[in-house]
């Protein structure tokens, strides 16, 4: 059996917040599980990882918990999380502006040999 999950996030767009707590959640609770769990937001979701956005969101209106929250919950539970490194010019940012929690990056053909080379499975959002 795998004990290697890799999530990623690609169609989950910080415009729609209430699409962000479920793959959080769901890395979340394989980390707690004992599984190595890895979280690539990549596309649209790669704004997450910019310092200030996932603070400014919450997946419910009226909550106090924040996005962020639920990114640093997974992250505490050893939760890794990764950027796709063309997301850097895609939306003007540097690798100064990623958040603390946010372990390098994972590019296309990295993850690519991720997936195929290593046994792990695959959760898209």
């Amino acid at each position: 059996m795998s004990r290697t999950l890799i999530v990623l996030m690609v169609n989950s767009d910080p415009r729609n917040p209430e699409e962000l707590g479920t793959p959080l959640v769901h890395a979340a609770a394989a980390a707690a599980l004992d599984y190595e769990v890895e979280v690539i937001c990549a596309g649209t979701a790669g704004k997450l990882l910019k310092k200030g956005v996932a603070e400014g969101l919450t997946v419910k209106p009226g909550s106090q918990k924040t996005v962020y929250d639920f990114i640093r919950e997974a992250r505490q539970l050893g939760v890794k999380f990764y950027a796709c490194p063309a997301n850097l010019a895609l939306f003007d940012m540097t690798a100064a502006d990623l958040v603390p929690e946010c372990e390098g990056f994972l590019g296309a053909a990295a993850l690519m040999a991720r997936i195929m080379e290593d046994d792990c499975r695959i959760l898209s959002y």
